[in-house]
This record gives structure tokens, sequence and C-alpha cells, in this order.
């Protein structure tokens, strides 16, 4: 039986009749087109994240899923990704495919380019020109191309072009009221200029920017946030810090979150939950405005650095790590390592990233700066590959499958009702300790040098494998 699925698809649900048809088992196959898709099957109810649905996933549109005891009612399958030309068939009472996949999909682990080109689509509307200017545009992407240059020490490449600009079909109050169809209209009119808005190709992007869409009440709450999953960016914060906090979601990041674990920084159980844009250190969380620096978990994504310069320790000593966050076209200018990586205990699916940074650009010239004396005297943890597949995650960016989790060594200290405040003081402090729940290690800070406020600061960091 053939599915009919959409020229563009991004994660695709049906359902298959199992009434009258005394079926045993349903093969499902998948093939052709372009991008990469997984499939997800229960003959229960919908997949959804972490349940016991029949999954695959392999490299590519070409799947292969058998669902055995399938319902006499109906049957539940989801495409899932981002894909485009695919064909499905359902082969009822089969236990094999007609198509024979290639390699496992190792899932989104890395970014797979060491550049990105980004398409610019500037438009403007019958009744609203875009204050936008060409000139502008390309200060403001000079500025990111700068900004990505210092966060891969000089390892990644940033370009652009800038179309024509494009008058949108209908006045700009058309829209404010009907979101869906500026994103649909706006597609069309990239489409018609031959660039593909869903698949521009290797390493690209596309970019809309033009003035705020949404109700013309004067409130930012109500109007289209600047937003971006791969590969497209819409902004409407015309800024240097928007492009590159988007740009690096469509490249396949998710926000820099944290672990609220109540009185605890991490609980390693369902006592644990994740807190949006949590790192109020990184651009990827609070500190997008300010174009601060990246984790190092992220820039592990990108491949910005070697094991030489992040090592993962695997036996119990003192280990030293430089500041990361002084970087240049000619690297990370550190004499030494610039963080760790350290695996959890149990099954060591988990991996903390350490780092030490001492410069919170938004505080360079403040008289009384809140987070740098923390991160002066402390190093910050991010810990990926945890909560990855609970609703949050997924319903935020179900193109992302893993994300950073800063923990909070110092819980439940904020002073307002504003949660992340609560991350102000997420550094573990010389002379503190964490223990990973899982029984892998316990971390320790044990004293601090250099010059606060370039590459030769550093601290010392006592470890204890289990």
């Amino acid at each position: 039986m053939p599915i009919c699925v959409p020229a563009v698809s991004f994660n695709q649900p049906y359902t298959v009749s199992g009434f009258n048809q005394n079926l045993t088992s349903i093969a499902f196959s998948t093939a052709h087109g372009v991008g990469n898709l997984s499939l997800a099957a229960n003959a229960a109810g919908w997949p959804t994240a972490g349940d016991d649905s029949t999954r695959t996933s392999f490299v590519g549109n070409t799947e292969c899923l058998i669902l055995e005891k399938p319902s006499t009612g109906w049957n539940h399958i989801q495409l899932e990704g981002l894909f485009k030309g695919v064909s499905v068939v359902a082969d009822f009472n089969k236990t094999t495919c007609r198509v024979t996949p290639g390699a496992a999909d190792p899932g989104n682990d890395g970014y797979d380019y060491d550049r990105l080109h980004v398409i610019v689509y500037p438009f403007r509307f019958p009744n609203k020109d875009l204050s936008f200017t060409t000139a502008q545009i390309n200060a403001e992407m000079e500025i990111a191309k700068q900004y990505f240059t210092e966060q891969s020490y000089g390892k990644f490449t940033f370009t652009w072009e800038i179309k024509n600009k494009i008058t949108m079909p209908s006045h700009s109050s058309v829209y404010d009221n009907d979101k869906a169809r500026w994103a649909k209209e706006y597609k069309e009119q990239i489409a018609n200029t031959g660039v593909d808005p869903i698949f521009p190709g290797e390493a690209t992007i596309v970019m809309v920017t033009s003035e705020k869409i949404g109700p013309n009440d004067g409130a930012d709450a109500t109007a289209i946030n600047s937003q971006a999953g791969p590969p497209l960016m819409e902004i409407y914060t015309h800024a240097a810090s928007t492009i590159a906090h988007e740009a690096l979601h469509a490249m396949g990041l998710q926000h820099a979150m944290g672990v609220e674990g109540g009185n605890s920084t991490l609980n390693g159980n369902s006592n644990d939950s994740i807190l949006n844009y949590a790192n109020v250190f990184d651009l990827m969380g609070m500190g997008g405005h300010t174009l601060e620096e990246i984790n190092l978990a992220y820039k592990d994504y990108f491949n910005w650095f070697s094991n030489t310069d992040v090592p993962t320790i695997t036996s119990s000593g003192t280990y030293r790590i430089y500041t990361f966050n002084h970087g240049t076209a000619a690297g990370h200018n550190a004499p030494g390592a610039i963080g760790l990586k350290l695996k959890s205990g149990g099954t060591g699916d988990k991996t903390y990233f350490i780092e030490y940074r001492t410069v919170e650009k938004s505080e360079i010239n403040s008289p009384s700066p809140i987070r740098t004396p923390y991160l002066e005297n402390g190093i910050s943890i991010n810990l990926i590959n945890y909560l990855d597949n609970t609703a949050d995650i997924i319903n935020k960016a179900p193109w992302y499958n893993h994300n950073s989790l800063l923990l909070d060594a110092t819980p439940n200290s904020r002073s307002s009702t504003w949660a992340p405040e609560d991350f102000n003081d997420a550094p573990l402090q010389i002379n503190q300790t964490f223990t990973d729940p899982w029984g892998g290690f316990s971390i320790y800070p044990t004293g601090k040098g250099g010059t606060l406020g370039t590459a030769g600061a550093w601290i010392d960091v006592q470890v204890t494998i289990f």
C-alpha cells in the first residue's frame, strides 16, 4: 500500500488501518528523495520520545521498519527528520522490506563542514520597506564572520551573498495575522529565484530578513521572534548577535540549557528537568545579545579543537586547564589544554565538558560584576547526552537529538522570579566538589593562576576516577 508524502516534509505522521486485514506484521519501506529521515511505529498510539515504539535510523532516506503484532485498528507511523521527495510503502504480512538500508545513522553528533555559506533574502512589503539596508546587512555579517573566526580558532569560514530585495505580493498586515501564510509565500518567492529554501545545498543556509511580522500592537511578544531550524533562519532583529545565534540553530545546535535539580546540582534521575536558555554565559543561552563564547560541548560539535586540547580523562590526578575564550584566527592561544572531558559512570553514555572562562563580555566595564567572579574562581560544567528524549527537547527542536546542559553548583540561590538568574553562580568554585551521580568520578578545583582576562589564565582541577 503506497502512502502519499508531501513534496517537502518535516516529521510526517500517518495511520495505517488494520481493520479486517488479519495482519501479522507490516513492513514499511522508504526510499528516494533527499534529506535524512528516521522511522518510528507503534500499534497502540502515536510514537513519542522515550517510549517503546519500534524505531529505525539509517543514513539517508532508505529505511526499513517491521511492525510486529500490528493493531486490528489503527497503526501509527512517523517519518521523522527533514526530507523531500520520499516514497513510503506499507506491505501487509511481510517481514522483509523492499529496500536495503545503508549504514546506521550515528545521529546528529556533529556538523560535517568547516564552512557555512548564507544566502540572504531581504523582503519588503508594498506598504513597508525593509529598514535593514544592504550596507547594514554586510556590516552585521562581517561582525558575525569575525565571531565565528574567533570561536573556531580559525577553523571555520563564514561567507554570504545578498540577493535582490523581494517585494511580497500582499501588505504586511496580511502576514501579521497569518504567520503560516508568511512562511508559505516567502518560501515560494525564494523558490522562484532558483534556490530551494529547504535544501539550498551543502554547507549552505537561507537567511530571510524583513521587518517584524505580527499584530500591530507594539508588543514584541505577539510578533515572530527571529528563529531557525536547518537549513533556514528568519531574522527580524537586525544584529550580528541574532544572526550568529540563529545560524548556529540552522547548523543543528539547540539552545544552551541548564539542569534544574532542585536542591541538587544533578540528581541523575526523574528529579532533574531542563531549563531553557539557562546557560547565562553562552551565546546559545542568555548570552546571545553580547556575543558570548560558545561552550566547549558545542565547539566539539563543530570539531573546533583537538583531543589534546580537551582530553578525555580516564585516570585520577590534578589537571591544569586554561581559559578557552581568547581565540583568534591563530588558534585558542592557550599554552596547554583548554578543557577536560569526563564520562559518566554506569554505561558511560553521558559526557561532561569542563571549561574555564574568565571573561563575561557583558560585564567587562561593569563596576559591580555579578557573574565574572564566579567564572574566575571556578569551572563551568556542561553535560551532553542527558535528558535528550524528553518532550521538552523534542518539542523545542525535533531536528536535534542532543543538547548542552549547564550544571548549577550552587542550586536554589536565585534572588528573583527570573529562573535563569539561579545560574549566575553556576560554576563549581575552588574547594567545592562535584560527584557524578552515576558513580564515575568526582572533581575538585584546587587553585588558579596566570593573568585573568588572558589566554594564560588557568585553574587546576583534581579528578578522582572511581
